[in-house]
């Protein structure tokens, strides 16, 4: 127990003289000061060490529900464990070696009583950053992104030459401190950040990196377990287990704890290209997929990018799979939520001399690599506006998403020749091919315009669970699909959840299933044979109630009028747990989620495409001289406002496209009754 600052000992023999109740309060005061310290001795760690005499046993090792691995071997896994953790995996007849009974004898062992005086402290990465936002406000800006479980910031520092502003430009993240005693983690950030700002205007690399690219660091996201030595936060989580893609009760919950919900939130409102998570210990570039062992979509690039990172350090490039399989992690989740290449960088855990030279240099490589590929804006065609879209490589399949501000995106490739399909909710696609790349040292200049269309479908992976029967190595053997094939309009690519597996979808902020007359949404259920699926909905992404709203079988649609909402935003689809675990593609198989566009009226618009052009001339005349469908609604053919839909309209929108003419009058300007 620490001893009572001697100043307040003395503030409490002056309180004491004078009231008669601080026997009272005396405990509570003392409860008080120790809150913090008593809130971190909740949670056992123990850091224990499994021989496995086999392939199949360190399989069967890892495939225990909630176990917490640290690092793996050939013939051994690193584990952080609890007591009753360390008696099941005893009991299962495991050969466990316990290394460290707790965190604080880690700690000790590993850097000598004064361990937590080798580092920085919250407090000294608090005035280290605040420091330098005052030295260069000319190119940094500090945010609190968020606060951790104790209300301890989780400070972002954005390096840009107009660093208020939110700029066409690449974005990259490095990110600190997942692992509160992974204490290297948060001064390699704290490092490149300084290196960043005191070498603006004096080295050429530098002010490219600044002037030209959008950069975050964030050194220590789990201030609270730096701040006790401990892995975990507050809560007793390991916050690298708790983001939601592939998300297999690791933690309490898919996004369950502030500091990974405030990682997702700034993420969400930038479009990161390439990120670095730091950790400890051992010098490691580990690249996606950590759930499975099957080349991500990017791969070409990701290895490019990976093995260049390890050519500056000799450390081991590995996909995270073939190193150690763990599920809900940083990395997945950017991938494959976001679109964001994140690589975890694993790094001896002292001498921060040598650590950071054997890093800087791969580090700047990476934020050069941030440009390579494509990239441009996407914007509506008639209004200019920026628009918040998805970009896919068809050659490659998994989108990239534009920044929610400023409308543009970044697409990393490699030297070659591409086609790009461009989508945006209530927009038609737009696909262009022959897009050639030049590879490395800049970009690929492709801005689109994107006419609008009739349909809204789900924007964002919020999370998800692919359910897989197979064990270690050979984990999701017959399932190569991907959680972003449900994004976007139909286009017969599919995501199969495994048998009882789930995905929840994000519909848009903006665009939510509304309740209209007749079905409100459907699912496109299209692979091999028809599946079964439960549909709920939901107010909140994470941490709220699931509301059942039926079932599927195939292709179904759905209507919300008997529910107690008119719009749905969150949505998740469950496999209903029939069929075979073990067929290709098993469980539901998810195209999209679509809904029709909340319908408006645009004067002239008479086919309800939402343009005004010649083809609504052509339908209207085919209206009414052979008899062809009638407008929708129907007054919108009313197009000069007379009460009566006939030929004169047809020359009147004619007029108006061909000669600028009077434009159409908006139907609720025109108070008739027609006669159908």
């Amino acid at each position: 127990m620490k001893k009572l600052p001697k100043l307040f000992l003395i503030s409490l023999r002056k309180i004491f003289k004078s009231s008669k109740f601080i026997l009272i309060l005396l405990p509570v005061l003392i409860c008080i000061v120790f809150l913090q310290d008593l809130k971190a001795s909740e949670f056992e760690e123990i850091y224990a060490r499994v021989w496995v005499s086999s392939i199949q046993e360190k399989g069967k090792l890892l495939a225990e529900r909630g176990l917490d691995v640290d690092a793996a071997g050939p013939d051994w896994v690193d584990v952080v464990i609890d007591s009753q953790r360390l008696d099941d995996l005893l009991s299962k007849g495991y050969d466990v070696e316990v290394v460290f009974r707790s965190s604080q004898e880690r700690n000790q062992a590993l850097f000598g009583k004064d361990w937590d005086l080798q580092f920085h402290s919250y407090s000294d990465m608090v005035a280290e950053m605040e420091q330098a936002a005052s030295d260069h406000p000319d190119i940094l800006i500090l945010d609190t992104l968020g606060y951790s479980v104790q209300g301890k910031m989780i400070l972002g520092a954005k390096v840009s030459d107009n660093p208020d502003s939110e700029e066409n430009e690449p974005e990259f993240r490095i990110i600190g401190c997942h692992h509160g005693n992974e204490f290297m983690s948060v001064e390699i950030p704290l490092l490149m950040l300084e290196y960043l700002t005191d070498n603006y205007g004096s080295d050429p690399q530098v002010d490219h990196l600044v002037n030209d690219l959008e950069t975050w660091i964030i050194p220590m996201m789990n201030p609270d377990g730096r701040t006790y030595g401990t892995r975990y936060n507050a809560n007793g989580v390991d916050l690298n287990r708790d983001y939601g893609y592939i998300w297999n009760f690791y933690s309490p919950g898919i996004f369950s704890q502030p500091e990974t919900k405030v990682i997702r939130e700034h993420g969400m409102k930038n479009n990161f290209s390439i990120s670095l998570s730091f950790h400890t210990s051992g010098d490691v570039v580990n690249h996606v997929w950590n759930y499975r062992d099957y080349p991500v979509a990017d791969s070409a690039f990701v290895v490019d990018i990976s093995e260049e990172y390890g050519s500056y350090n000799s450390y081991w490039v590995v996909e995270g799979y073939q190193w150690y399989q763990t599920f809900g992690d940083c990395n997945d989740w950017s991938y494959g939520s976001r679109g964001d290449i994140d690589a975890t960088i694993e790094t001896d855990n002292f001498d921060i001399p040598n650590v950071w030279s054997l890093n800087k240099d791969a580090i700047l490589a990476m934020m050069e690599r941030t440009d390579d590929g494509i990239r441009g804006t996407v914007t509506d065609r008639i209004t200019g506006e920026h628009l918040e879209a998805m970009v896919t490589c068809m050659e490659l399949g998994q989108p990239v998403f534009t920044d929610p501000e400023v409308g543009d995106y970044q697409k990393n490739l490699l030297e070659g020749t591409y086609t790009l399909k461009f989508s945006a909710n209530g927009y038609q696609d737009t696909v262009i091919s022959g897009v050639a790349v030049k590879g490395r040292g800049g970009a690929t200049a492709l801005n689109v315009e994107l006419e609008s269309g009739s349909e809204f479908y789900a924007t964002h992976v919020i999370s998800c669970y692919f359910y897989d029967p197979f064990s270690y190595p050979n984990n999701y053997q017959n399932n190569p699909t991907n959680a972003s094939a449900t994004l976007g309009l139909p286009d017969s690519t599919f995501a199969s959840l495994g048998k009882g597996g789930h995905i929840e979808l994000d519909m848009g902020e903006n665009t939510p299933i509304v309740n209209f007359p007749g079905d409100d949404f459907t699912i496109y259920e299209v692979g091999p044979t028809p599946d079964g699926y439960n549909v709920y909905y939901s107010e909140l992404p994470y941490g709220g109630t699931w509301y059942s709203l039926g079932t599927g079988y195939g292709t179904t649609s759905f209507d919300i009028s008997s529910l107690s909402t008119d719009t749905i935003r969150y949505l998740k689809i469950e496999d209903d747990n029939d069929g075979s675990a073990t067929e290709l593609y098993p469980g539901c198989d998810i195209d999209a989620v679509t809904h029709p566009r909340e319908p408006v009226s645009v004067p002239g618009d008479v086919n309800a495409d939402y343009l005004v052009n010649l083809s609504d001339v052509i339908y209207l005349a085919n209206h009414l001289i052979k008899s062809g469908p009638p407008p929708t609604p129907f007054e919108a053919g009313d197009v000069n406002c007379d009460c009566e839909v006939n030929l004169g309209d047809v020359i009147y929108l004619a007029n108006y496209l061909l000669k600028s003419g009077t434009p159409p009058v908006p139907i609720q300007e025109c108070e008739c009754e027609y006669r159908f």
